[in-house]
């Protein structure tokens, strides 16, 4: 196993995904126990690394690794491990075209087809990024980059690098890991090289990916003539509804979003190349069942969920979102406002602006609260057996329309465990908001 680990560091080396000694890589080998990347005493570069570089350490309690050092952010890869059993392998590595991409503010498109099909099913699927570019060495800090990963495959870390997880086999699991790294390496290499070429990105719906036959698995013989693959028209509407959809769903960053806090942390790229992806109800009724309708995963916010603008609204839009089984939403704000109402379950959210107390409210079926405008909130689903859904009815339109809408990303975020406690404090101190169930 030693070697195996030894070979994919030399691999990472060899296409570019790490420079001189930085990088590592780590398999999980026993419930308690993972083999890592260390540097020796002759230490020469990744390049180089041997069997003799890869040193046993403990999942917990801190390692004895004689000469070898390990790495400055071993807690990638224990925290990591630590939370997700199923997971074997971790891979971290500083992919110079990645990290451009991070700072350039590029989003994660599936940009090509068959040429990288790994690549861009990564991508369609969602490659969350985290807006910190620190070192991540304690257990604080990976926490908070594991929540940003979710359960995602890959995290890029904005100014820093990427992460990349594989479970299963060990032997299996540390190539996968590092080809799932090559794979975002090429597609940020392909986006750079478009953007500079001034060629626009290209753009498939829904249908083309989850229908095309090389996406699913299967081959055809059949040409399709560009059904699957090839650019859809775009069927010719008036001037005042083309503009009107360049500035809803092509927003142009405004006032707030142009400073350069929110741009680091802003989540509009990522909300909008979803709705690409999986475009927003449209008509005067939504036929499905808010409760049991089939969502798809939006990484960056840590859940599921699906959009709606009805009855060509310029106002206000709406969106459903499903939290999984005792966990919880990612802690961001927005500049719409929102009532939000519970369709499903039952749960709390976390709510305040900057350096004030943190306000509580509990919430169950058919409850209807709303996070003021550009607070930040959390929203945390007690139920550790079932989903919690809520609907969000937002200004969104009316925010667009002005170049006013942001949405931004905390660079804290809290664990179950830690809203919980909270949760408890507000219940005995009598300060929560809302009924108790």
């Amino acid at each position: 196993m030693r070697e195996s680990v030894a070979l994919a560091c030399r691999v990472l080396a060899a296409t570019g995904l790490v420079e001189h000694v930085l990088g590592h890589i780590s398999v999980r080998t026993s419930p308690d126990e993972l083999l890592v990347r260390c540097r020796g005493p002759r230490e020469s570069g990744l390049r180089y690394t041997t069997a003799e570089d890869i040193r046993p350490v403990p999942l917990h309690g801190t390692p004895e690794t004689g000469d070898w050092s390990v790495p400055n952010e071993l807690p990638i890869h224990t925290e990591v491990l630590r939370r997700h059993p199923e997971a074997t392998a971790v891979v971290h590595a500083h992919p110079p075209a990645v990290v451009t991409m991070a700072l350039a503010g590029l989003p994660w498109l599936p940009l090509f087809g068959a040429y990288d099909i790994p690549a861009a099913r990564l991508a369609a699927d969602g490659i969350p990024v985290w807006p910190r570019s620190v070192l991540v060495n304690d257990h604080d800090l990976a926490g908070q980059m594991a929540d940003a990963m979710g359960d995602r495959p890959v995290l890029v870390l904005s100014g820093h690098g990427l992460v990349s997880v594989a479970g299963g086999d060990p032997e299996t699991a540390v190539a996968r890991a590092v080809l799932q790294a090559i794979a975002v390496d090429t597609l940020a290499r392909h986006t750079l090289a478009v953007a500079q070429a001034g060629g626009s990105r290209w753009r498939s719906p829904t249908r083309t990916w989850r229908s095309c036959p090389i996406w699913a698995g299967r081959s055809t013989s059949r040409p399709c003539g560009g059904t699957w693959c090839g650019a859809p028209k775009t069927p010719e509407v008036p001037a005042s509804t083309t503009r009107r959809a360049a500035v809803r769903d092509e927003y142009l960053k405004g006032v707030l979003a142009s400073e350069k806090k929110n741009l680091d942390s802003s989540e509009i790229a990522a909300r909008d190349e979803f709705n690409r992806q999986h475009p927003p109800n449209k008509g005067l009724v939504v036929e499905d069942d808010l409760r049991k309708m089939e969502l798809p995963a939006r990484p960056w916010r840590n859940n599921r969920g699906h959009y709606f603008d009805l009855a060509d609204y310029e106002v206000l839009s709406a969106h459903i979102s499903e939290l999984k089984p005792g966990n919880n939403s990612v802690r961001h704000r927005h500049t719409t406002e929102a009532y939000l109402y519970v369709v499903k379950g039952h749960g709390f959210s976390l709510i305040n602006y900057d350096d004030e107390p943190i306000e509580v409210v509990e919430w169950q079926e058919g409850t209807l609260f709303a996070p003021p405008r550009w607070a930040w909130h959390q929203h945390f689903n007690l139920d550790g057996n079932d989903t919690a859904r809520y609907l969000a009815i937002q200004d969104t339109g009316l925010l667009r329309t002005m170049r006013l809408h942001n949405i931004e990303r905390h660079g804290v975020q809290l664990s179950p465990e830690e809203g919980k406690q909270l949760l408890d404090a507000a219940v005995e101190s009598g300060t929560t908001h809302g009924a108790r169930k």
